[in-house]
């Protein structure tokens, strides 16, 4: 029984001792009969109550009672009556007295000195120096003491007197050998169920972290889809058509602009076109008061018509054209350049209009639209439609859920028993590293399975982002191995990190870092070549890679720069697991909490 409770919080007592019952092999008929006796035994409240919410005392009889519940030839207590009313330690130590008779043999640290008068020998510690050991009256006895005290501060005064202190603790340190192989190395199945039943018992009984496993990744799916990546629709213009103050259809349809310059009217046939595909352009009366509304930022750009602008914009189809003409034909768009990405949505949705008012305007003439468009062909490969920001950006963020949520998960489980002490005290009970990290893969399949259903559901089937049926299995494999990475990922931040806060710094410093890398925010393609030679290499953007041939450019398993890409991302989990695998043994320490 350590000092500390080390016992999980979010358990009730119950279940706290079907899981060691579980973890001990104790069959369900004498699990439940242990638990009555160390009820009366040890006065335990109700329970069903979680060990959160129990006293400091409450906890501490329960901790005791987890080190009792299967019954130890060789029990090691540490302080086990501390915070214990007189009474309560009276009934524990007599208990104690009964099992030593039984032949067990039972070790305890104590500060309350004159309650180890029953033990049946004593040991006087101070400073890390044993400096008596002998029965409690022959204690006394050479000490010509009434009590065991008594007998400490004598002693106390004779280490002082006699420099005891000056030896080595080192001398004392190692009582017993180490034994490599006094416990069987093997995998027990028995002890995988129980941490498996624990492990499903904390999850059942944390609401809050049942809230961000499954509520977390499908509100940030929800979110992401609903506010990034889309086209940029009602972005407020104002517009100023000194052409035409009140425009109607009436001046511009069936009419040929070539032909009747004076009574057609091209800006209005631009501003109607423009006004389709944006419902927040506002008319202003002059230049100036549209001026004064840009540079008061309330509109992102103002578009400017010319006075005789039709009339103009036909003399300069002309083969011969004066600068005037130019000039006064070409639409005048003053922008606020604050927002780049605003900025090129404005400029492109502007041009694409002029096309579109144009094409319209030929019609009317009875000519070919070719002769007055772009002489520039943009055709598009494949099947899949891009047609927004988000369909490209969309693999990347796909794979920093799969890979993020289980490798949080794994380092808040790790954490919490680590920081804790449980892990401690589990692994004393028999516990084997290798048993607790694949229960906690165990857990983490079962919740990455439902998360990343939730989150592909949510991306692909509610908000329609491109993805390949013919490659769904494939899509899904791969998503399965980078929630094993991120799983392996965050046991290895666990075992490095001290605490939360070091834990919490590398998870959100590696997600932002791997948020640039992966091209979620920004193609890579722009980045510097010697970074982007080291992306092709990290494992986000080697899994977002696969992902968008997947899913946007529909290649099949057997293409080879998706075989490439999975080869590579089946080495990246091997690198994440390997170190797991054998942290273990060289670092001995990883799981013991800090003191």
């Amino acid at each position: 029984m350590p000092q500390n409770i080390t016992l999980h919080n979010n358990l009730t007592a119950h279940q706290t001792f079907i899981f060691y019952g579980k973890l001990y092999g104790i069959n369900e008929e004498n699990v439940k009969k242990r638990i009555n006796e160390l009820v009366r035994l040890l006065r335990l409240p109700s329970l069903s109550m979680q060990v959160k919410n129990l006293s400091g005392g409450e906890k501490r009889r329960l901790s005791f009672g987890v080190a009792l519940f299967h019954d130890p030839k060789i029990m090691i207590l540490d302080e086990p009556t501390v915070g214990m009313d007189p009474v309560m330690r009276q009934s524990i130590w007599d208990y104690l007295v009964e099992l030593s008779l039984e032949g067990k043999t039972i070790v305890i640290t104590t500060h309350y000195v004159e309650e180890a008068i029953k033990a049946n020998v004593v040991g006087f510690m101070r400073n890390g120096v044993l400096v008596g050991e002998d029965s409690p009256n022959t204690l006394m006895l050479k000490q010509n003491s009434l009590t065991l005290e008594e007998a400490f501060l004598s002693l106390c005064c004779v280490q002082e007197s006699e420099k005891f202190s000056n030896k080595s603790k080192q001398e004392y340190l190692e009582i017993l050998p180490f034994t490599k192989n006094r416990l069987k190395n093997s995998f027990s199945w028995r002890r995988f169920r129980a941490l498996t039943y624990k492990n499903a018992a904390l999850l059942y009984k944390d609401h809050t972290f049942l809230f961000f496993t499954f509520v977390l990744p499908l509100v940030q799916t929800i979110v992401y889809n609903l506010c990034v990546g889309h086209n940029i629709q009602n972005a407020k213009l104002g517009v100023v058509n000194d052409e035409m103050k009140n425009c109607s259809t009436d001046l511009y349809r069936q009419k040929c602009f070539l032909n009747d310059p004076n009574n057609t009217k091209l800006s209005c046939m631009f501003i109607d076109h423009l006004r389709a595909s944006n419902s927040y352009l506002i008319d202003y009366p002059s230049l100036n008061s549209g001026n004064a509304a840009l540079n008061a930022r309330f509109i992102w750009g103002l578009i400017y018509f010319t006075s005789n602008y039709t009339l103009t914009l036909k003399n300069r189809l002309n083969i011969f054209v004066n600068s005037y003409d130019i000039d006064s034909s070409s639409v005048k768009i003053t922008l606020d350049t604050s927002n780049y990405i605003m900025k090129l949505k404005i400029k492109d949705d502007i041009t694409s209009t002029f096309v579109n008012t144009l094409k319209e305007a030929t019609k009317y003439c009875n000519i070919s639209e070719k002769s007055y468009s772009y002489p520039i062909s943009i055709q598009s490969i494949g099947n899949v439609k891009v047609t927004e920001f988000i369909h490209s950006a969309s693999p990347g963020f796909i794979v920093l859920l799969a890979f993020y949520f289980p490798m949080i998960l794994s380092t808040g489980l790790l954490l919490s028993e680590k920081d804790e002490g449980i892990m401690s005290r589990i692994m004393v009970a028999g516990v084997k590293f290798l048993e607790f990290v694949v229960s906690i893969i165990f857990l983490q399949t079962i919740v990455h399975i439902i998360q990343s259903s939730i989150e592909i559901f949510i991306m692909y089937f509610v908000f329609n982002n491109p993805i390949s049926p013919d490659n769904f299995w494939t899509f899904a494999m791969t998503i399965m191995i980078i929630g094993y990475q991120g799983m392996f990922a965050g046991i290895l931040v666990a075992a490095v990190s001290k605490n939360y806060t070091m834990a919490t710094h590398i998870n959100m410093g590696t997600n932002v870092l791997f948020s640039c890398l992966c091209g979620l925010i920004w193609p890579m393609e722009s980045a510097h070549p010697v970074l982007k030679a080291f992306n092709r290499f990290l494992p986000i953007s080697i899994a977002s890679e696969i992902i968008g041939n997947l899913t946007l450019k529909e290649w099949p398993l057997n293409h080879p720069l998706v075989l490439r890409g999975l080869i590579l991302t089946i080495v990246w989990l091997l690198v994440f697991a390997v170190p797991v695998c054998f942290f273990n043994s060289f670092k001995k320490d990883a799981w013991l909490k800090s003191k």
